[in-house]
């Protein structure tokens, strides 16, 4: 009897230890979005570190911690973020394959000479995480209201790891 209630303990550990139910990552990517006639670049950086939890089979929440520069001559901005989401993987497990979400929070911006503004955001997203063991990649899509710059089409790739 004892036997077996090790077997059982071990066993339950074990599937805990490999239960990927969390996962963390971060997105970052700077872009030059153009440059102006005087010759001058306009330097684009969005870095989100993000935390996702497994809620159940298909389901899972977490949230986005976002810090965003926007600089050109005579002009910058900066910006922190915090935006709640869900995600439903309808075709596979929570954490894994194909996915779509929507999220809600709040962000504050400092543009040069003006003062500090509290913005509300809502997004809608889509995308895939590819698994290699406990690391994945997620290409995804999101669809953003006042995440900065009112509408906005948000590409992001993420790099990160499932615990």
């Amino acid at each position: 009897m004892k036997k077996l209630i090790v077997l059982v303990i071990m066993i339950a550990c074990a599937s805990m230890a490999f239960a990927q139910t969390n996962a963390v990552s971060l997105d970052v990517y700077p872009t030059i979005i153009g440059i102006d006639q005087s010759g001058d670049g306009w330097l684009h950086i969005w870095t989100s570190a993000s935390f996702e939890h497994a809620m159940s089979q298909n389901l899972s929440i977490g949230g986005d911690l976002d810090f965003f520069l926007s600089s050109a001559t005579g002009y910058s901005e900066v910006g922190f973020g915090l935006i709640g989401k869900a995600r439903y993987y309808p075709a596979s497990k929570a954490l894994e394959g194909f996915f779509i979400g929507a999220g809600a929070g709040l962000g504050i911006v400092n543009i040069t000479d003006q003062k500090l503004e509290l913005g509300f955001a809502v997004e809608v997203e889509t995308g895939y995480k590819i698994m290699f063991s406990s690391l994945f990649v997620e290409p995804s899509i999101a669809y953003s209201y006042g995440r900065w710059t009112g509408f906005d089409w948000k590409p992001c790739l993420r790099i990160g790891f499932s615990f």
